[in-house]
């Protein structure tokens, strides 16, 4: 397990979910209070490097975010309080699983992550808790079709992160975004793998999606959260849960008609996520009312930021949308490109040929077409 991690600085309030409700789902609530602290911390697996930043880092030798689910919308940052002992002594104490999920292209190498989450846990008297022994967070990786509770979901990979940051050191909230570089430190993992390369905890080929509900030929994953205080003493033992956001794509039928203002590249990703009781039982799947144009508070998808060495685009191989990646994709781009040839984007009847994005359909995006296409039918 990745140790050790420390932080501190203030940065201004991150919300609770103060109110929320899910149908379907008994005796689980969100936590009132506020954040105080939130701080960056980078942490190097294989050197042990520990830094803090008062702002985002952007050096840290693999960014940009190969995918990541974050926003900047205003209300974008509630957060979850999934293990909440202050309120609910008899809460296990080790925890229940927070999961949510996406779409990423296959074969995709994730050498580094980043995790968010809000916590009061420690001590109440003395300085922050920049780094609780025997407080754990655990971040798992899943093949997993488009969530709701998928009862056949596949787990590929899982880090635990021990003596994270907790609290504020009075008894309130702190919010941590917390950055791992897996790199050289053999741990990294591959989400998608169609050749076997890695073959994940399940030894499996982790690439084969079971039930692609979404149409998008891309591998459906999913991620999780979930903290160990069992290691903690009572007094110590308090609330703590991941970070809210507005998913760019929001997939679900009624957010499909309008922009939702977040940023990110997720892909897939609803504006939804399961819960599962300390057993693995899955207890139900949250929405808070879903998202509206005009906005909703809180958001009900999990923070998470991917990093490394991205796989092939096959949502550009399947050019005509069928959901099947064949030679008809071929002569539709073909047909296509015939016709917008050294013309402006977007244009073609089947697609749009302009493959790479500069707007000019040329010699270029055949090539880029042809590359793309090989990867995902090799």
């Amino acid at each position: 397990m990745l140790s050790g991690l420390a932080a501190g600085s203030s940065l201004g309030q991150v919300k609770s979910a103060e109110g929320a409700t899910s149908p379907g789902v008994v005796g689980q609530k969100a936590a009132s209070g506020f954040a105080g602290d939130v701080a960056y911390v980078y942490v190097n697996a294989r050197t042990g490097e520990r830094t803090v930043t008062h702002a985002r880092p952007n050096s840290r030798g693999f960014y940009p975010p190969i995918w990541i689910n974050e926003d900047t919308a205003s209300n974008g940052d509630a957060w979850f309080a999934l293990d909440d002992y202050d309120t609910d002594p008899m809460n296990p104490v080790f925890g229940e699983e927070a999961k949510d999920w996406g779409d990423i292209e296959f074969d995709s190498l994730v050498d580094g992550y980043t995790a968010a989450y809000v916590s009061n846990v420690g001590p109440a008297a003395g300085p922050p808790n920049t780094a609780v022994p025997g407080y754990t967070l655990i971040n798992w990786w899943y093949d997993n079709d488009n969530g709701f509770g998928d009862i056949s979901s596949v787990p590929v990979w899982g880090v635990g992160v021990s003596s994270i940051p907790g609290g504020d050191g009075s008894g309130g909230f702190a919010g941590w975004v917390l950055t791992l570089d897996l790199a050289g430190a053999s741990i990294p993992f591959e989400l998608g793998d169609t050749d076997g390369s890695f073959t994940g905890v399940s030894g499996s080929m982790t690439g084969n999606d079971k039930d692609d509900t979404d149409g998008c030929p891309k591998n459906d994953f999913a991620w999780s959260y979930a903290f160990d205080q069992s290691g903690l003493a009572p007094a110590d033992q308090g609330v703590c849960g991941p970070f809210l956001v507005l998913p760019a794509s929001a997939d679900i039928a009624e957010d499909d008609a309008f922009p939702t203002g977040a940023t990110g590249n997720a892909d897939g990703v609803d504006d939804a996520f399961d819960l599962y009781d300390n057993t693995g039982v899955y207890v139900g799947t949250f929405n808070f009312g879903g998202w509206v144009p005009m906005g909703a508070t809180p958001y009900a998808s999990l923070f998470m930021g991917l990093y490394g060495q991205i796989g092939p685009d096959c949502c550009v191989a399947d050019y005509n949308g069928d959901t099947v990646i064949d030679i008809q994709d071929q002569l539709d781009f073909f047909d296509d490109y015939g016709t917008c040839e050294n013309m402006p984007a977007p244009c073609g009847s089947f697609g749009n040929p302009d493959i790479n994005g500069d707007t000019t359909v040329d010699f270029v995006d055949q090539l880029d077409f042809l590359d793309v296409y090989g990867q995902c039918t090799d």
